[in-house]
């Protein structure tokens, strides 16, 4: 991974998308150039060590995140935006997630995030597992258009909202949640317990 700019921090490809760190800490992530659309990569964790995200050795240098159009996720978001100790916001307005059925821990351990962008956009018709997506994102207060989200055949949100503390979520009623069959520890707010 190097730099494109010499005043960029890093730069690279993940999977079929470029990006690049700027000087600023905006993490950019793009469509290749010539391509139609490009496609994330997918991250792994295992026994607390990550693999496969480009930008890991970066992440204490990211202060923003933004994504082009024509970007879509795989079928594992898992962990993408996760344990970036110096994010404050995430732009997804124009990440595609139809094909994902597992977002889990994909915004987790940002402790000065504080808005996701563009929630409302995400088509959630095939995701299962949500569980710990938000966890440990203290600051995190602005989640807007979540309460458009279908979530008839995710089947995990446990402690989806873990640790938030300034959250003020009043939508997430509209949520059918009939399929869900993990809980625990989902401590906002109980009206998702029907």
């Amino acid at each position: 991974t190097t730099a494109a700019d010499r005043t960029d921090i890093a730069s690279g490809t993940f999977n079929t998308c470029d990006w690049v760190i700027d000087a600023n800490g905006k993490l950019t992530i793009t469509k290749q150039e010539g391509m139609s659309s490009g496609m994330l990569g997918i991250v792994t964790v295992t026994n607390n060590v990550t693999t496969g995200l480009p930008w890991y050795d970066y992440l204490s240098q990211i202060k923003s995140v933004y994504i082009g159009e024509n970007v879509m996720s795989s079928y594992n978001a898992a962990n993408i935006f996760a344990k970036m100790p110096n994010v404050t916001t995430i732009d997804v307005s124009n990440l595609n997630v139809q094909f994902a059925t597992d977002l889990g821990d994909m915004f987790s351990s940002d402790p000065k995030l504080t808005s996701i962008i563009g929630l409302g956009n995400w088509d959630l018709s095939k995701a299962e597992r949500m569980s710990t997506m938000f966890s440990n994102d203290t600051l995190l207060s602005a989640v807007d258009g979540i309460g458009n989200w279908n979530m008839l055949n995710v089947t995990d949100i446990r402690s989806m909202f873990s640790s938030c503390k300034e959250i003020n979520i009043k939508e997430l009623s509209s949520w059918d949640t009939s399929n869900t069959v993990s809980y625990t520890h989902l401590t906002l707010p109980t009206i998702l317990l029907v």
